[in-house]
């Protein structure tokens, strides 16, 4: 008996050391729930917009959401969340958001404000810092965005904000610039 304990208590410690080694996405929540979750812990929330047939999405999903690293960084500061923009709930919330390319990753405050996006997969080191970049206001796009609407962007932040902004392809780029 005390050996099946044992091999159990391996099994149990081997899976609960794996599972740290990967982000840990919120499962079944909806986004409310989501959203108080945040609140309650004082942490930004990591939103991934999928869907089941994007090749990018599976990359993330394979390559960079289980980097120890990666994972470390996000359980640490955010509360993650994924959502199929074609199933349930995420079909209203592409609507809401106006994701139309996959994968769309946002970021938002503890609050559920939107500060930052980026369409497409990245590297570990690039994910890493694009969610050092969401937690700093100084370079969040929907900050940068905002200022710039308001005239309140230096040369230098003004150029990169239009960099980003063309590269996210957004509609209201063309309205700003």
């Amino acid at each position: 008996m005390k050996r099946y304990t044992s091999l159990l208590i391996v099994f149990l410690l081997s899976y609960s050391i794996s599972f740290a080694d990967e982000i840990a996405f919120e499962k079944n929540a909806s986004w409310a729930d989501v959203k108080a979750k945040a609140k309650r812990e004082n942490k930004m929330i990591f939103f991934d917009a999928y869907t089941a047939w994007c090749g990018p999405c599976k990359y993330l999903e394979k390559n960079v959401y289980t980097d120890a690293g990666v994972a470390a960084y996000y359980n640490q500061y955010y509360i993650s969340v994924k959502f199929d923009m074609e199933r349930g709930e995420g079909i209203e919330l592409a609507k809401e958001f106006s994701i139309d390319s996959y994968p769309t990753l946002l970021f938002f405050t503890a609050d559920g404000k939107l500060v930052h996006k980026y369409i497409g997969a990245t590297d570990v080191a690039g994910f890493k810092s694009l969610g050092e970049n969401a937690a700093d206001p100084s370079k969040q796009y929907i900050v940068m965005k905002e200022q710039a609407a308001s005239l309140a962007l230096a040369d230098a932040a003004f150029t990169k904000w239009a960099f980003q902004a063309e590269r996210l392809q957004d509609g209201r780029y063309r309205e700003n610039h």
